[in-house]
């Protein structure tokens, strides 16, 4: 039996993101596109990689604090430091977990409504 070879230890290592998730995401931003399956596979790594990246910088910002669990706060000074706050993340990104969150709470309350109307039943 022969070695594996370096990519496909690291194919076997790391986890990745669905590949129709990031081409939705891909999709969404810009419609019509056309990707062909090496830049899908492409587009799937990098994704993978940048966002581990980012949690790297985001934990080692915990670190520093003296904390062991990563906060918003960390996520954006790791933005920050790799040069993406120009982008202007932070508005977008509190306005998504805001809804996130509402739409949490309200499932929530509906699953307990109907636990309550199925248990007077």
């Amino acid at each position: 039996m022969s070695e594996p070879t370096v990519n496909e230890k690291l194919d076997d290592s790391m986890i990745l993101f669905p590949k129709a998730t990031i081409l939705r995401i891909a999709r969404e931003k810009y419609p019509g596109l056309q990707i062909n399956k090496d830049a899908q596979t492409a587009l799937q790594h990098s994704a993978t990689l940048y966002l581990n990246y980012i949690y790297s910088l985001a934990r080692m910002t915990a670190s520093s604090h003296n904390r062991k669990t990563i906060n918003l706060d960390d996520i954006y000074e790791a933005l920050e430091s790799n040069g993406l706050d120009a982008l202007d993340l932070k508005e977008s990104t509190r306005e998504q977990l805001e809804n996130y969150d509402l739409a949490e709470r309200l499932k929530k309350k509906k699953a307990e409504e109907e636990n309550s109307v199925e248990t007077k039943e």
